[in-house]
């Protein structure tokens, strides 16, 4: 299932149909009772509720958009002299209903994990939320509008740095590790990818969308649940089983680190124009022993050294470990983060 498609058009947005007094209180029960679900009952994070009026004067009417896809968008808007960023959801009319329940479903998780994980430096950080609307609309800090997809295969050159990109991958990496360590049971990502990480104006990482995240039962190394992903970056064990587990993550993460290796994207072309998976574009390379048709021409002209070459093997070599077709050949997270933390620390000495 790729979630990733156009804006919805105007006729689908997420309407005060119910009327906004009925909403909130319907949203305000489902939030409360997912904050104290997650909590084991000792829910104490303060948030924001906006009123839709607030949001639409913010937003100018929800006029300026940051990026669009087929479940959700993303606003830009100023709040007391403050910019923010406003997500609304959307209803398929013609899904059936078991995937609109989903859409609920994930507005109110994004609100509960990201608020959970506020805190942490590489997550767009919420300011609150409305519950005025058929969905609840997420509030977050602003952190510009620049996606790290389209700084990598939208904008014109000069494109990103080896220092930025690994500055990137650690940065998401320490993300994903404390996902699936911070917590009484480990959460799941589930969607990571380009499209999802925002590089604010300060260049750092902002992991955001928690709407698909699943927690692992107490106790319990996998869950079963619908199969939910993007192409490209889903684990093929996971899309046959629908069977979660922290490996699923660390496959995404090392699609998304051979993304930063090679500027293409996970679907990719092949020698004869033909759509290959990028993990297999890369093996071509590996078996025809020809390494720099792999790095991103950008990178090799940065690289001066041999220190330096073995440096982005290493950085291939551990790409291509998290993105094993078998989850069991895969490391834990942290033991991934900590190798891109390893790679970079060498790189700042070199």
């Amino acid at each position: 299932m790729d979630l990733i498609s156009k804006p919805p058009s105007k006729s689908k947005t997420n309407r005060r149909d119910k009327g906004a007094s009925a909403m909130f209180l319907q949203n305000g029960s489902a939030l409360l009772k997912a904050f104290l679900a997650a909590t084991n009952g000792s829910y104490g994070i303060p948030l924001r509720m906006f009123t839709s009026d607030e949001l639409e004067k913010a937003t100018n009417n929800f006029s300026n958009v940051i990026y669009g896809a087929r479940i959700s968008s993303l606003f830009c808007g100023s709040f007391q002299e403050r910019d923010i960023s406003v997500r609304m959801f959307y209803k398929f009319t013609t899904s059936p209903s078991d995937i609109v329940y989903n859409i609920h479903d994930g507005a109110i998780k994004d609100i509960v994990t990201t608020s959970r994980m506020s805190h942490h430096k590489n997550v767009l950080s919420i300011s609150g939320c409305c519950l005025e609307y058929e969905y609840p609309a997420v509030v977050y800090e602003y952190a510009g509008t620049k996606r790290l997809k389209r700084i990598l295969f939208d904008e014109p050159e000069p494109r990103l740095s080896w220092r930025d990109r690994l500055k990137i991958a650690s940065e998401i990496g320490n993300v994903m590790a404390y996902l699936h360590t911070a917590f009484a049971t480990p959460i799941i990502y589930r969607i990571l990818n380009t499209s999802n990480i925002i590089i604010d104006q300060h260049g750092m990482a902002k992991l955001f969308d928690f709407s698909w995240s699943i927690s692992l039962p107490p106790g319990k190394l996998q869950v079963q649940d619908d199969v939910i992903g993007i192409s490209g970056y889903m684990d093929l064990e996971y899309s046959v089983t629908g069977i979660v587990t922290q490996k699923v993550d660390v496959y995404s993460y090392g699609v998304l680190l051979l993304v930063l290796l090679t500027g293409k994207e996970s679907i990719c072309r092949d020698d004869d124009d033909e759509p290959v998976h990028i993990a297999h574009y890369v093996n071509h390379f590996i078996r025809r022993n020809e390494f720099t048709g792999i790095v991103d021409p950008k990178i090799l002209e940065e690289i001066g050294s041999k220190e330096q070459e073995e440096q982005l093997r290493g950085f291939l070599n551990l790409a291509l470990i998290c993105a094993h077709d078998r989850g069991s050949s895969r490391p834990d997270m942290l033991d991934a983060a900590k190798g891109i933390q390893q790679i970079r620390r060498f790189f700042e000495r070199a």
